[in-house]
């Protein structure tokens, strides 16, 4: 990885060929996934205008909770994983703990 990066360690894929990541480098935080063998480079997985947070991937590696604040507070998400969609917000007024919301 080139540069100085502030990257937080959250959580490894449940195959272990990935780590989950959040970098705060610029002021803002995204996720991202490290390889851990081969091209050790971290890919954004959630990079936007918004802070993409606290991420946890349920244990079949399916989904990805997150919080985020694009909606103007910090809301838990749930989406699937690896390929990304189907974001859905599952927290009511509000929220920081996503844990709850994977379903294991």
């Amino acid at each position: 990885m080139d540069g100085e990066r502030n990257l937080t360690p959250h959580a490894f894929s449940p195959d272990g060929r990935q780590l989950i990541l959040t970098d705060d480098s610029d002021g803002q935080s995204d996720i991202l996934a490290l390889p851990v063998h081969g091209e050790r480079k971290a890919k954004p997985i959630l990079a936007s205008a918004f802070d993409e947070m606290q991420p946890s991937l349920s244990s079949d590696g399916r989904r990805l909770a997150y919080v985020s604040n694009e909606s103007g507070r910090l809301e838990v998400y749930v989406q699937a994983y690896p390929e990304l969609g189907g974001k859905t917000l599952v927290s009511n007024d509000g929220g920081e703990h996503k844990r709850s919301f994977l379903i294991r």
